[in-house]
């Protein structure tokens, strides 16, 4: 469990330290942004493999036992992770309403795994990636306001549609191999 809180406390400081004050302008002066961004990619991937490391050697404490019908939820939440998810690389008008697929992607994502899952390793690591999504999305909203990109066509829309039910169905096939043998389909 160490390893886990250890790997996000890593993860979510390379997140929000450099948007406090001027600590991003103070180490890109002294060093560059080239520097500072890959000392923040490698501290981020670090703290990535940290926690997923650790999510797998966590001892499992249950802390609830998931009713059945979450898994409908779940199944639910994660089509919609996946709808983010490929909104982010295609101009859509996904991203009109969602300034930021990317964290919406990560907020249902770990929300999807917090209704199905009532360990305290996954509490900890699902719950803190959805509340870290949903301040991340806080922060840059305040700090960076966009205005709404022009309407994309319709049929832009549903080829995104196609492509996240079509890699929905993929990390349906391949979760126990993802996962690490927890088996998503009946």
């Amino acid at each position: 469990m160490t390893l886990l809180v250890c790997g996000l406390i890593l993860f979510y400081l390379t997140h929000f330290i450099p948007n406090t004050g001027s600590i991003r302008q103070t180490i890109t002066d002294r060093f560059s942004e080239q520097a500072y961004i890959l000392g923040y990619t490698l501290l981020s991937l670090a703290g990535l493999l940290m926690f997923v490391m650790g999510k797998g050697q966590a001892d499992f404490v249950t802390l609830w036992s998931p009713p059945m019908w979450a898994r409908h939820i779940n199944l639910g939440l994660m089509l919609l992770s996946m709808l983010c998810f490929t909104a982010m690389f295609f101009p859509t008008n996904l991203k009109r309403w969602v300034k930021h697929p990317m964290l919406a992607f990560v907020f249902f994502w770990g929300l999807a795994h917090l209704t199905y899952n009532g360990d305290l390793a996954s509490v900890l690591l699902f719950g803190s990636l959805a509340v870290f999504a949903a301040i991340k999305t806080w922060s840059l909203s305040k700090r960076k306001p966009s205005a709404s990109p022009a309407p994309i066509s319709l049929s832009r829309d549903m080829l995104v549609l196609l492509l996240a039910i079509s890699s929905y169905l993929a990390v349906l096939y391949l979760h126990p191999f993802i996962s690490g043998g927890w088996v998503l389909t009946p």
